[in-house]
């Protein structure tokens, strides 16, 4: 999902340990547009590739909504990675796009 109100990405627990984060410590105020999470949360160190761009971020480990888990929503990208692309949607084709940012 990606989520132009939040401040950080966001995976669920299952998708964390999945993925074998290294755990970075605990961290509060993480901030998504579907809510306010200003309860601890562990957080991760992580590399994400995305449009053939490969980066370090902090990932927080995050309870998705029901909504999200119905959907098969595991993970929320938020600035510190959408902030590089330029991220198009078609909202009644229910498509989109993201392509690196061109200086």
């Amino acid at each position: 999902m990606v989520d132009s109100g939040s401040n950080a990405t966001c995976v669920d627990v299952r998708t964390c340990k999945r993925a074998g984060l290294k755990f970075a410590g605990e961290s509060a105020d993480v901030k998504c547009i579907h809510r306010n999470h200003r309860e601890v949360l562990r957080s991760y160190f992580g590399l994400i590739d995305i449009c053939g761009r490969t980066g370090h971020t902090t990932i927080y480990e995050l309870d998705m909504s029901p909504e999200c888990e119905r959907a098969g929503i595991n993970a929320i990208l938020g600035w510190d990675v959408l902030g590089d692309f330029r991220v198009v949607l078609d909202m009644p084709g229910r498509t989109g796009h993201m392509e690196r940012r061109r200086p």
